[in-house]
């Protein structure tokens, strides 16, 4: 079946679904990851060993086929076929070796060989796209050896010539790396990944989700605002926030600018990540900079943390990625009520407080039936961040007799004494 749909056969949606005890009596998701993956691998080598025209074309073909096959198992509920949209915003192309460790960034040095002297020098948006979508596996930007020629090679698939799917699945390679971007600073640059590259790397997002306007027949893909393709982008710009010289990009390579411009779009958006990460952003922004040309107003701020306050509880039994959003929540809560011009009125820090309750009454259930160490990093983060919130806020409540002012002082510190 996983072979149709690299074909892109037409096929019944029903036949997609995977039938799980056949898939894990097989050695599950991972395994056929894995495998394709391997097979994808032994056709590059053969191909990097082959002088003969007719043979590398067999091996390209291989690879391609290889690739094809493994994309279509990023679904976690069906199989799909490849050129399917929900494996750029939804995938997941992690695997595990057969004793259950995670491959290495070296393993995938030969998908990034690949992308620069094969798909760089003749275009191949599939097998490109493909590519870059098996990379986001990493969930870093490779190895050390080949980190400057990778990051160079997903400025070049975000070109605004290129076509959506590549273009978007070098977004999600960026946006799954954005850990590694955020850590590197002015004094851990590295002569391989200098300010340069960064520079052009941040041009490029935003090429990504802004192509030129000038293209004719554009793309719904490239629509001003795209509900799964801007919440990957949030996702990556609030990482990158938090970096003083990454904020600095954003803010003159226009990525802030265009984050403000969709606060309406956000607040009618069902996406509940998307407004978690956007406030997040809003509380990175230096409003006082000038290179900005706009602001949001603070009553659609206030609007879009209530909203996604209101809502969060909703979306803890879900995927790891709204757990992964809370902190951004947080830190757009915490800075919004400290504002010195926001009086927290007494109505308004209840409705936090009843709302904070529940979503870390939820967290902790669902930490409560993890068992042998599910919960990641990501998932303690968000515990953390919560917990903390929960109790400066009630703190605030018992204290209510406290002046006004104590309140904004509050929300940026821990506890503290009257």
């Amino acid at each position: 079946m996983a072979h149709l749909c690299s074909l892109l056969v037409k096929i019944n949606p029903v036949l997609l679904q995977k039938p799980w005890a056949t898939l894990y009596c097989w050695g599950g998701r991972s395994r056929f990851i894995r495998d394709a993956f391997i097979d994808g691998r032994l056709a590059f080598a053969r191909l990097q060993n082959e002088q003969h025209d007719y043979a590398r074309r067999k091996h390209k073909a291989d690879m391609r086929t290889a690739l094809r096959t493994l994309v279509v198992h990023g679904l976690h509920d069906r199989l799909s076929l490849p050129d399917d949209e929900d494996l750029i915003w939804d995938g997941d192309l992690r695997w595990r070796h057969s004793d259950g460790l995670m491959p290495s960034c070296e393993e995938f040095d030969w998908l990034v060989d690949y992308l620069v002297d094969e798909a760089g020098k003749k275009a191949d948006d599939k097998t490109e796209a493909d590519a870059l979508l098996t990379l986001s596996a990493m969930c870093g930007l490779g190895s050390s050896t080949k980190r400057r020629s990778y990051i160079k090679a997903l400025i070049r698939c975000m070109g605004c010539t290129r076509l959506p799917r590549v273009r978007h699945a070098a977004l999600r390679a960026v946006s799954d790396a954005r850990g590694d971007l955020a850590s590197i600073t002015n004094e851990s640059i590295s002569h391989d990944v200098d300010t340069e590259l960064l520079d052009g790397l941040s041009r490029a997002l935003f090429t990504a989700v802004c192509p030129s306007r000038n293209r004719t027949n554009q793309h719904e893909r490239d629509a001003p605002f795209h509900q799964h393709r801007d919440n990957c982008y949030f996702r990556l710009i609030f990482a990158l926030s938090n970096n003083h010289e990454w904020r600095q990009r954003l803010t003159l390579d226009g990525h802030f600018e265009r984050c403000i411009s969709l606060v309406d779009e956000a607040l009618e958006c069902e996406s509940w990540t998307l407004g978690c990460y956007l406030v997040g952003i809003f509380a990175c922004i230096d409003l006082s900079d000038k290179v900005l040309r706009f602001s949001y107003t603070q009553e659609k701020y206030q609007a879009l943390i209530k909203k996604s306050w209101r809502r969060a509880r909703e979306f803890m039994w879900q995927h790891s990625e709204y757990v992964g959003a809370l902190p951004a929540l947080v830190t757009a809560t915490r800075q919004n009520y400290s504002d010195s011009d926001h009086i927290v009125l007494s109505n308004e820090l209840k409705e936090i407080a009843r709302n904070v309750d529940q979503c870390l009454a939820q967290l902790k259930q669902r930490r409560a039936i993890l068992v042998n160490g599910q919960a990641d990093s990501c998932f303690d983060a968000a515990l953390s961040s919560v917990q903390g919130l929960h109790d400066d806020v009630r703190y605030m409540i018992d204290h209510s007799h406290i002046s006004q002012g104590y309140y904004q002082e509050s929300f940026g510190t821990l506890h503290q004494s009257p």
